[in-house]
Formats: structure tokens, sequence, C-alpha cells
């Protein structure tokens, strides 16, 4: 079924970041902007890509995904890029001293006129931007996102209403892997709820930490008994 999308170009100002985007640590999400915008900061390689528009803008196929809410638009994918076209337009929006001196360095050779509107992709809600996203960020496209941000993509998918097997057809992905990303995303959902050292919860916390090491102790019948839980997809 083509997917209904209408191009156009939007406002840097009307852009409101995505509260339950897969960057961002489930029990760091927020409706806050500026904390949101931090997170990106803190947990995503935003300076380099920062650097990137500043030098050469942006590119024409890159286009924000977007759905709106009132007057404003989330943007579903492209919460990296407006990050970095924020922080170029304003520097002062970085969380510390040096990092407002470095996006501000930054913004003094960027195309700054240019990142006022930016072309977007407006669909109508986040299931119709699934099968794009999928596509951009599961398979061997520009930047894959780890095991754990697929496995937080397919929830909240889930958390829209979607069954495994609607998931599965609408993304693309085999039923079976949908069932394992979804299984592994609960168990690190508890493993955060868990009383962790700050090494341990930094180590968890990682978008790149390992779901098989969860898995494993997930299948161990000492696992199960640890945490008092049974699995279901």
């Amino acid at each position: 079924m083509p997917i209904d999308a209408k191009s156009t170009q939007v406002k840097v100002g009307s852009f409101l970041f995505d509260s339950k985007n897969t960057r961002i640590p489930a029990d760091r999400r927020s409706d806050n902007q500026r904390q949101l915008l931090h997170e990106l900061l803190a947990h995503e390689d935003i300076k380099s890509l920062a650097a990137s528009i500043s030098k050469h803008g942006l590119f024409k196929n890159e286009r924000l995904i977007v759905m709106s809410t009132g007057r404003r638009y989330i943007v579903l994918e492209g919460n990296r890029r407006l990050a970095a076209i924020k922080l170029l337009l304003n520097p002062e929006l970085a969380p510390t001293p040096s990092q407002v001196r470095s996006f501000r360095k930054l913004s003094s050779k960027a195309d700054l006129a240019a990142l006022g509107v930016i072309d977007v992709l407006i669909v109508q809600n986040r299931l119709s931007a699934a099968p794009i996203i999928a596509a951009l960020h599961t398979g061997d496209s520009k930047r894959r996102w780890s095991s754990l941000q697929q496995a937080k993509f397919y929830h909240e998918l889930a958390e829209e209403g979607l069954t495994s097997v609607e998931i599965s057809d609408k993304v693309g992905v085999s039923l079976a892997q949908i069932r394992s990303f979804l299984n592994s995303e609960k168990l690190h959902r508890i493993a955060l709820s868990l009383n962790l050292d700050a090494e341990t919860r930094k180590a968890v916390e990682n978008p790149k930490f390992p779901l098989t090491t969860l898995e494993r102790f997930i299948e161990s019948q000492t696992g199960r008994k640890f945490l008092g839980i049974e699995l279901t997809a």
C-alpha cells in the first residue's frame, strides 16, 4: 500500500523533538524540549553532524519525516539533524560553556539563512512513517540503529496498538525477529528498573549495550528466577 505523505517546507521553529525517540534511553525521555536536546547531545555525535552541516549544508535527499500536532510538527525521523540545526542557529542551547563555544565556532561558518526552513515529508501518524524509518535504520543504510534502538522502535509500534504479526508485516522484518526484539526490549526496561550502581547503569543505558547478554541471562532458569518474570510476545 502506498504511503500517504506530503512533501513541503517548514520553519525550524515549528519542529518538536520526538519524546519517544528511540535514541533516547527510556528512563530519560521527557516532554521538555530542552532536555530532549541535551539527551541527544549526550548520547549521539551531534557535534560531528553539526560540523558536516556547517561545511556542506543540508543534503536534499535527507528530509525530516514529521507528523502534525496542531500548529507544530513532531519529528519522527531526523531528531539528530534537528538537534544539530538548532545548536547551529542558537549555540546557547548547549548545556555547558565549552559546548556553547564549540557550536558558536561551527555556527560562524554555516549558512544559517539556509537552515531556517527545512524540507520535510509529512505523514499522518507514526504508523504511516514506520516502513520508511525501518528501511532507513534496520537495513544496510546510512546510520544503522543498534539492536537496542531497533528493539525500542518495535516497542513503540506495539505501544501504538500493533501486534507482533502486524509489526512484522508493516516493516518487513520476520515475526521471529520482532518477537525477539520485543522480548529483549522488555528485559532491558526491567534491567533499568533495578537498583544498579552508577557504572552498571551507564553501561545498560548505552545505546550499544549488547542485548545478547540480557537474552542469554533471561534464557537461563537462574535469570528468570532472579527477575521473577516470564517473557511473552
